[in-house]
Formats: C-alpha cells, structure tokens, sequence
C-alpha cells in the first residue's frame, strides 16, 4: 500500500467521524457508541497498514482519521 491509499483510507474515516461528531439524529449513547466502532475500525485498518508498510505511522494516520 502506499501513501495515497493511506490519506484516502484516512479521509473517510475523518469525514466518518466528523458526520458522527456533528450529526443530530444520534443521542448521546448512541454517538458515544458509533464514534467507539468508527476508532477501533480506524486503528484496525491501522494495523494492517502497518503491516503492509514499515514506514507507516500509526500516531500521523489515526490524527489524520480525526481521533485523537
């Protein structure tokens, strides 16, 4: 995988989060429980890419994916 595939898979991701963040058609539960899977599914996806790739950076990619 390369870099562009990294900054595309992040870009969902942090739209993804900033939909779930913004939205007002989720209670606080229900926001507090999609924004939990879209992380973990983000640092999955994390994972693989670091796999795939040495150099990649797990911190830069999930920062770019709107989790802190």
């Amino acid at each position: 995988m390369s870099k562009k595939h990294f900054e595309a898979l992040a870009t969902k991701f942090n739209e993804k989060m900033t939909v779930l963040k913004t939205t007002e058609y989720l209670n606080g539960d229900e926001r507090a429980a999609a924004l939990n899977a879209t992380t973990s599914a983000a640092q999955l996806v994390a994972d693989v890419c670091a796999d795939a790739n040495p150099r990649f950076d797990t911190r830069r990619f999930l920062a770019a994916c709107g989790i802190n």
